[in-house]
């Protein structure tokens, strides 16, 4: 009399991870999506987002910030004393400012290999665009002058570190408009 063994069937453990869970683990595009406020010392204050995506550890971006203020027409440009064409001219003591700027670029996850954890990354980002930042000051008989010494519009670039922790991202970095106006950027958000 023979006693033949049943096989013993293999335990099966019970999925722990959500199909959410999975398929961020999975994933193989981050999107980013960020506050910003950027900040120099003329001083200037200014706030908006950056959104991008990657693929693979690298994808795209793109930037915008204001201090959503409108300045006025402006009749010339003046130097660091108020002199405009050798001139001296009486001024009221108004000011305003106005500024913008608008980049896209490029970006780099180098922990893409590093980390299964997708909502882990540490990264850079460098673009380009188009910016301006105007300070006028008004003359006593109303006109508005373009203080030229912290004004500057045209070429706009921007360069940064990007970084997330379970999702929670933060960037810092910097924006220059025509290598004369220089200010930090902050920014704090997600990624998913």
């Amino acid at each position: 009399d023979t006693h033949v063994e049943e096989p013993i069937a293999p335990v099966v453990q019970e999925d722990t991870l959500s199909k959410y869970q999975r398929y961020a683990q999975n994933a193989k595009i981050k999107t980013l999506v960020l506050g910003q406020m950027g900040y120099s010392v003329a001083p200037q204050l200014s706030y908006g987002a950056m959104v991008g995506q990657m693929y693979k550890g690298y994808g795209w971006y793109v930037s915008g910030r204001s201090n959503f203020q409108f300045g006025e027409k402006t009749i010339a440009s003046c130097d660091a004393e108020g002199y405009v064409d050798g001139g001296q001219l009486f001024y009221s003591g108004n000011t305003k400012t106005t500024h913008f700027v608008v980049n896209g670029g490029f970006t780099m996850n180098c922990l893409e290999k590093a980390t299964k954890n997708k909502f882990n990354t540490l990264g850079f980002y460098v673009g380009a665009g188009y910016g301006r930042r105007e300070l006028q000051w008004e003359t006593a008989d109303g006109n508005w002058i373009t203080y030229a010494p912290t004004s500057a519009s045209g070429f706009s670039g921007n360069v940064g570190l990007i970084g997330s922790v379970c999702g929670l991202t933060l960037n810092v970095g910097v924006t220059t408009i025509n290598f004369k106006y220089v200010e930090l950027e902050l920014g704090i958000g997600f990624v998913f």
